[in-house]
């Protein structure tokens, strides 16, 4: 059984396994574009964490598409954007900082900045960064 098709995004597809519900990033890489949806490449297909192997990724065809929230389960509420968040301390930035005595500080901060894409759910707003 096909994958849906819920979410894409320049460098990724989410899919939602039919046998147990989880949300599969996919890369693009591994994705033939087709008429119904996807193919994926290997030809091994991608395998969830259930065990399913799946084959394809279907576009919905019904508009049932969408995220579904994990907070209040509501498909179709969520907007996805692609934010930078700033995590955790970067070593290289710590390590100038001790040669510069601090002064580099000043100019670039410590901590450092990873691509991530945040959720939000209109339904009932929470917001989520994966």
């Amino acid at each position: 059984m096909a994958m849906k098709l819920f979410s894409e995004g320049d460098e990724h597809i989410n899919a939602e396994c039919p046998e147990c519900g989880r949300v599969i990033v996919i890369k693009r890489l591994q994705a033939v574009p087709s008429p119904s949806g996807f193919d994926l490449n290997p030809p091994a297909g991608v395998k969830c964490m259930c065990g399913a192997i799946h084959h394809a990724v279907m576009r919905t065809a019904t508009g049932q598409g969408g995220m579904v929230c994990p907070h209040c389960q509501t498909r179709g509420s969520v907007t996805t954007k692609k934010v930078k968040k700033k995590s955790g301390i970067s070593g290289g930035k710590a390590t100038g900082a001790v040669l510069t005595l601090g002064v580099s500080m000043l100019a670039t901060g410590l901590s450092r900045k990873q691509k991530m894409t945040e959720a939000h759910c209109s339904a009932c707003g929470a917001k989520w960064h994966f």
